[in-house]
């Protein structure tokens, strides 16, 4: 069977990137979902108040998602050319670049972890919650940038398998405390609330010494070679700001126009508000599959650029938009089909359980959409074009969503439904947008010397 594969090197490629990364999402969701199962045993307010502490924390990932794209792009195009002191001055400015990021999310955290729920919610009951949640939760910030850090070098490396292993002891080890220390068994008192944020702590702490240890035991030499990791040469750090500067804008932006919505969302029906939790967990096993496309798109995208395979990079990107959202169709429909079991799982009453069924419905129609538009963004990236999609995505959140959310859900106080579908309109303008923009070929943008030659070549052929 793999001799066969091999002759479909597309196949391939999402099987061996895409697959394990999608693996260890579902793993990582799983945690999610898991805390969520357990915490909705102690009532609704209890629900939503950890779902709007996720909230912060989806903040928190956002902004360094940025640093990490921006690695990811430099590492793998540099892989594609073996070139090694291009690899380890990438992780090098990643990684430090991360932990700064950390500190400014995590001493809000674990100091005023009480303002941080009053911006998110006017609710002071989910406020008492959330703030016992966030303080000890945020500890665990610190170990996911390193954990974020060491997996984006290891999937642009095409090491997939290690941070799937590392995710799945994590994910049992949280399964195991929260059980534990949230309802008090094996003699251990009954915590509550902060008996999952204790356990959330454990766990990202041994998922971070599980992947050091392997990184150090298998003496990778990108990651070692000290003298190159802090080589910060100044074309290498112009350059790196360059790129970065659009990613990070995007998902900072984002990140903040998220909020802004979370924060109308925080203004709805407390049961609203409890359905929006367990949506925003069962969102995450989609975006599990998404993000395995992601991961696969920009290794195999960025390594082809890199080595100066730019019709390889076309083929390729084209593939993506449309195998993305008919792959993500599926879990959508499963959602969908098993919507009315789901209130039971969960443990919420017969509003909330509406909410819900409605949400997944309304998700069905638009989440393969928002998947194109999403895996097709992530090309450029790869390709090294960073501004355009951040541009579009900026402008269309802010200048069209946001502002309709605002109508919709403050100013004419309309049913939730309405103000939870009017989160995705926007998904639309940028489908046909972006297609044409991915055709055109304009997101290549090599970083290596290999690849702007062969782009140089790639163009004179299309205007002969």
């Amino acid at each position: 069977m793999y001799k066969k594969l091999t002759k479909y090197p597309f196949l391939m490629g999402i099987l061996m990137l895409g697959l394990p990364v999608a693996i260890q999402n579902l793993l990582i969701c799983s945690m999610s979902a898991i805390d969520t199962l357990m915490v909705s045993r102690l009532g609704e307010a209890t629900v939503g108040a950890v779902g709007i502490c996720n909230q912060y924390n989806q903040l928190f990932n956002s902004a360094l998602y940025g640093f990490s794209s921006t690695g990811a792009l430099f590492i793998a195009q540099y892989w594609g050319v073996r070139d090694g002191k291009g690899i380890s001055r990438s992780y090098g400015v990643m990684v430090i670049w991360m932990a700064v990021m950390g500190l400014i999310f995590i001493i809000p955290a674990l100091t005023i972890p009480d303002i941080v729920m009053k911006i998110y919610t006017d609710k002071a009951e989910l406020q008492v919650i959330g703030s016992r949640y966030l303080r000890l939760a945020g500890i665990s910030y610190l170990f996911q940038c390193l954990i974020m850090g060491i997996s984006t070098f290891l999937r642009s490396v095409e090491k997939v398998k290690i941070p799937l292993i590392s995710s799945a002891i994590a994910v049992f080890t949280n399964t195991f405390l929260n059980w534990v220390l949230i309802f008090g068994k094996l003699g251990m008192p009954k915590l509550g609330v902060e008996g999952a944020a204790i356990a959330t702590i454990l766990s990202n702490v041994l998922n971070f010494t599980f992947l050091l240890l392997v990184c150090v035991l298998k003496k990778y030499p990108y990651m070692w070679n000290m003298k190159a990791v802090l080589d910060w040469k100044r074309g290498l750090i112009k350059e790196y700001i360059q790129k970065l500067t659009p990613i990070f804008a995007n998902e900072m932006l984002m990140g903040v126009a998220f909020a802004l919505i979370n924060v109308i969302l925080g203004r709805q029906p407390k049961e609203a508000i409890a359905a929006v939790t367990i949506f925003r967990v069962l969102e995450g096993f989609i975006f599990a599959f998404f993000n395995g496309f992601f991961n696969a798109s920009s290794v195999m995208i960025g390594k082809k650029v890199g080595a100066g395979k730019i019709e390889a990079a076309m083929s390729d990107a084209k593939k993506f938009a449309w195998v993305c959202p008919l792959v993500t169709l599926v879990p959508c429909l499963l959602l969908v089909v098993f919507r009315h079991q789901l209130p039971a799982v969960f443990s919420i009453g017969q509003t909330a359980a509406g909410y819900l069924s409605s949400m997944l419905i309304v998700n069905l129609i638009f989440c393969p959409i928002r998947m194109s538009n999403y895996i097709q963004n992530a090309d450029y990236r790869a390709g090294g074009q960073a501004i355009y999609g951040t541009v579009l995505e900026l402008v269309c959140i802010f200048g069209f969503s946001i502002p309709l959310i605002w109508l919709v859900g403050i100013r004419l106080t309309c049913p939730f439904i309405l103000v939870f579908a009017s989160m995705y309109f926007e998904d639309l303008i940028k489908l046909f947008i972006e297609i044409r923009y991915t055709l055109s070929g304009k997101w290549i943008r090599p970083v290596t010397n290999e690849g702007k030659t062969a782009l140089i070549q790639f163009k004179n052929r299309r205007t002969e």
